[in-house]
Formats: C-alpha cells, sequence, structure tokens
C-alpha cells in the first residue's frame, strides 16, 4: 500500500510539474525575445533598438507611392532552428519618431535564409502568457483558454487550394488557434499546430 501511495504521488508531481506556472514566467517578457542580460525584443521596440541589437537581417518592404508602410526583418537562429521575422510599422507611426515593431511571426519553416544570423542571441520568445515554439497545445488551453477561432488549415487548403504555401495555408501549421485583443491596446496571437505543438506563432495588432 505504502509503495502504491509513494508511485501515485510521483506520478501526481510530474503531471502537476509538466507545465510551468506563470509564477515561473517572467512577467516583464511579453511578445518578446528575452534574455537575462538585455532588454527585451519584440511588440512596440523601436526599429533602431531591434536593428542596433541584432543587425538588418533580410529586408523586405511594403511602400505606397514614396512612402513606406512597413519593414520587416528576418533572421535565422541556428541554435533554435527557428525563423523569425520582426514587422516594423510606418503607417501608424509619429513623424520622424522612427518605426516600432507591430508584428513578430516565428516559425520552424525557412522565411529567408539561413545565411541571416542576427549579431547577437536573442534569447528566448514568450507570448503573453508564456507560450512559444515547441510548447504543448495542452498549455496553451491552459494559460490562454479558449481561443476564439480554431481552424483547420488542411480542410481550408484542399477548399481553395491557392492557399497552398502561403501563412493561411497548411505549411505553418496544420491547425491554428486565434486568440483576440481582450483590450484596445492589446494584441492578437495565433498559434500554428503541428501535431499537437507550436510549430508556429504569430502576434500582432490586427483590426477585427
Amino acid at each position: 500500500m505504502a509503495k502504491l501511495f509513494v508511485a501515485l504521488c510521483i506520478v501526481f508531481v510530474m503531471s502537476f510539474g509538466s507545465y510551468p506556472s506563470m509564477a515561473s514566467v517572467d512577467a516583464a517578457c511579453r511578445n518578446a525575445f528575452c534574455s537575462p542580460s538585455a532588454h527585451p525584443i519584440g511588440i512596440g521596440t523601436k526599429e533602431s533598438l531591434l536593428v542596433g541589437r541584432y543587425g538588418e537581417g533580410l529586408v523586405t518592404e511594403v511602400r505606397a507611392t514614396r512612402s513606406i508602410l512597413n519593414r520587416t526583418h528576418c533572421y535565422f537562429l541556428a541554435e533554435e532552428n527557428i525563423w523569425v521575422e520582426f514587422v516594423v510599422d510606418y503607417h501608424h507611426s509619429v513623424k520622424d519618431e522612427g518605426g516600432k515593431v507591430d508584428e513578430v511571426f516565428l516559425s520552424r519553416e525557412e522565411l529567408c535564409d539561413k545565411k541571416y544570423v542576427p549579431t547577437n542571441p536573442l534569447g528566448r520568445f514568450s507570448s503573453t502568457k508564456g507560450i512559444s515554439i515547441g510548447d504543448p497545445e495542452g498549455l496553451i488551453h491552459q494559460r490562454h483558454g479558449k481561443p476564439a477561432f480554431r481552424v483547420n488549415t488542411v480542410e481550408r487548403e484542399r477548399q481553395t487550394p491557392s492557399l497552398k504555401g502561403s501563412r493561411l495555408g497548411s505549411r505553418f501549421g496544420s491547425m491554428v488557434l486565434r486568440y483576440l485583443p481582450t483590450s484596445a491596446n492589446d494584441t492578437a496571437t495565433e498559434f500554428f499546430l503541428k501535431e499537437a505543438v507550436v510549430y508556429s506563432l504569430w502576434v500582432g495588432y490586427a483590426d477585427e
């Protein structure tokens, strides 16, 4: 009987400890890459700070006539085998203040050439509730609750073949869990899952 009690206690501890509690997640690290020795880089970060820390990466721009609407910096994180894109918004920024990071997209799928590595380590990315690439679906539900939308991208791609290879298709995940902003200044979050694990992740400001 005593051995059975000990065995049950071990199983309980392992199950309880499989997902870290919110108390163990750094409260200052939200929608950003965080490391112990540097200021977080993520949503709201000025482009000058991003480039000063990590270099230019692969730069692409969306323009309207002569003005820049947004600029994307793409990097390959070799140690984690993850790609990340920082989208810097310009059409909502105050004149002469420069752009700020408006969206962040991470994925196990290739987003740019592997030669575009950051000049300094990025650290670990954390969503508003501490979720990152490689985390299980169960942890998402535990931290974020029920998603506003759950989309089967394989089925969506089957119905609309032109989506194949795009972010709306199944390339970045066969299932997408979308969480809407909870306040005016909050971000939306999308978790792209493959085999019930976070394969890609998007956070940003979105018009709903």
